[in-house]
């Protein structure tokens, strides 16, 4: 594995300062179930471990003024598990409970999984369509910043090796709402996924769609939101036969990738049933 020191915080405040002051051979680690096999496989070679598995300050699901707040380190299994999250984001409690297996589901964390910015990452398509927010500490403060612009490239995000995800904030959906997702992997647990998706439906007092939000893993470099898919069902009927009508927007609106785990072909064929159960989904959650 290396050597590195190892260095474990308590505060949010210790921790970027010693980002700061150790410099871009440090790495933050949370869970550690993708930072150690990054160690092992020598993909990334760490000089300084900030492990911050025991900051509280970061562990936390709270309901405040029409917004969710979620710490960073809290884990996919208490997403999975957690009655407000479900009620709430049903969408990311679903994505958490598909999510690996046990063992990794009580080590992973939400914060874990926004900074490796996997492109199969399973709690990113929900985060997307529900509109999250990622509150980030600084060395000199701190900074918003919305999911949509997290993102730049495979397993590459906006943040400085000094910067903290501090806290994750989902603007409650309004009445008439409700938000699904769907997985597709070899196995029906334990497996990364070959494509995902997550939708947010809203809907008005005649059953028209109202707001439509998508988005796609696992099939591109990035997490996809299929912006052409969405507006075009804008005031349709809130059937599955409209969203059949509009399926060949969502190839166009994706550019799939071929790796280990399927090729470009397969996951074009995928892309569409997958956003179709993701939506059946939704629109079952609506309250």
């Amino acid at each position: 594995m290396g050597t590195y020191e190892y260095f474990q915080p308590v505060t949010v405040e210790e921790a970027v300062e010693l980002a700061d002051k150790l410099g871009s051979k440090s790495l933050f680690m949370a869970g550690g179930t993708d930072v150690i096999v990054g160690i092992i496989e020598k993909v990334i070679r760490p000089e300084y471990l900030i492990h911050i598995a025991e900051i509280e300050e970061l562990k936390f699901i709270r309901l405040e003024d029409k917004v969710l707040k979620i710490g960073p380190l809290t884990t996919m299994a208490e997403l999975a598990e957690s009655e407000v999250v479900r009620e709430k984001a049903t969408a990311l409690a679903e994505a958490a409970r598909c999510c690996a297996g046990p063992q990794v589901r009580n080590l992973g964390t939400l914060g874990g999984n926004l900074g490796t910015a996997s492109p199969a990452g399973d709690l990113i398509p929900p985060l997307m369509v529900l509109n999250a927010l990622i509150r980030v500490t600084m060395p000199n403060g701190e900074k918003i910043i919305s999911v949509r612009e997290f993102f730049v490239g495979p397993k590459k995000n906006v943040l400085a090796q000094n910067e903290l995800i501090s806290e994750i904030v989902i603007p409650i959906l309004p009445a008439h709402s409700g938000s699904g997702f769907s997985k597709l992997g070899k196995r029906k647990a334990m497996t990364i996924s070959i494509a995902n998706a997550a939708s947010v439906i809203s809907v008005d007092d005649n059953g028209l769609f109202t707001d439509v939000r998508v988005a796609v893993g696992s099939l591109c470099p990035t997490v996809v939101r299929l912006e052409q898919f969405e507006s075009v069902l804008i005031g349709k009927p809130s059937t599955i036969v409209e969203i059949e009508k509009a399926r060949n927007l969502v190839n166009e609106n994706v550019n799939p990738i071929t790796d280990a785990r399927a090729t470009r072909w397969y996951r074009n064929e995928i892309a569409f049933p997958m956003v179709k159960k993701s939506m059946e989904n939704a629109l079952g959650a609506i309250r």
